[in-house]
């Protein structure tokens, strides 16, 4: 009885250590970590700025200092960074594109994580925002995939070739996995 009782305290210690050092690492969504996405949609001006119930997006561009000027047509995204679930709805990322980047649908687009800025308000929503289109939609010589490669499956990640050689890491628990830079 007492060497079970000593398991299983080895385990529950085993499992709290694997637990701490997993709390400490660095989850792909945070503060300055890149990631990958697939544009699905793109916004017109009007949507972010007038639009019902979509004003945070406007608020949250301004208080993180963008300029009223530089919200344009397109200037706000929705990529999917896992494909393919049946009925269309793939996890997806709200991203901010600055005018030096200009988005069509299907471009895989590298982004960095947003912080959250803060208003007398309260604390309004995460805009990540677009560093660089890494693959035009349609590019004949694409080192960019959806892994693994069977149609139709669910969570199905962006996978590029030169991931590993530009220090991405793949990241995978038992809910998700995702290729993701870590914040320098």
């Amino acid at each position: 009885m007492k060497r079970y009782l000593i398991q299983l305290i080895v385990a529950l210690l085993a499992m709290a250590i694997g637990a701490i050092a997993w709390a400490k690492e660095k989850p792909p969504d945070a503060k300055g970590a890149h990631r990958l996405v697939e544009v699905v949609y793109l916004t017109e001006r009007p949507f972010i700025t007038e639009g019902a119930g979509q004003r945070w997006i406007y608020d949250a561009l301004i208080a993180q200092g963008v300029e009223d000027s530089d919200i344009q047509d397109g200037s706000v995204a929705l990529g999917r960074i896992y494909c393919c679930k049946d009925d269309g709805e793939d996890a997806a990322f709200v991203f901010y594109a600055p005018p030096d980047i200009q988005l069509d649908y299907g471009d895989i687009v590298e982004f960095r994580v947003g912080s959250k800025p803060k208003s007398k308000k309260g604390v309004l929503a995460v805009i990540s925002k677009a560093v660089r289109i890494r693959e035009k939609a349609g590019d004949a010589n694409a080192a960019c995939r959806w892994f693994p490669e069977h149609e139709g499956k669910w969570l199905r990640v962006l996978n590029c070739d030169w991931m590993e050689a530009e220090g991405w890491v793949y990241y995978k628990t038992f809910r998700a996995k995702t290729w993701y830079k870590p914040a320098d």
